[in-house]
């Protein structure tokens, strides 16, 4: 199952979130807070799940807050003059 920038699989009372932006390290996004709240709202609702994994596709879990996308928002709102 998808929710937006993390994966959803529950297998044998397991569920498991990966955060899937391996090209960004995982890096969190402006949706992906959102998206895993949703995930783990969906595992909260299912009764058999008893376990939650939380993982990262790719080489690493999490390399943070993704500032490159926050740089090129700032941008756009201040017609392409970098704040960062």
């Amino acid at each position: 199952m998808n929710f937006g920038t993390v994966l959803y699989e529950s297998k044998e009372r397991v569920a498991t979130i990966t955060l899937n932006r391996p090209e960004r390290f995982n890096a969190i996004s402006e949706t992906m807070p959102e998206d895993i709240a949703k995930a783990f709202g969906h595992a909260n609702n299912d009764d058999s799940v008893h376990v939650v994994v939380l993982t990262g596709a790719g080489r690493g879990f999490c390399g943070g807050y993704d500032l490159k996308a926050q740089e090129s928002a700032y941008d756009d709102e201040n017609d392409g003059q970098s704040g960062l």
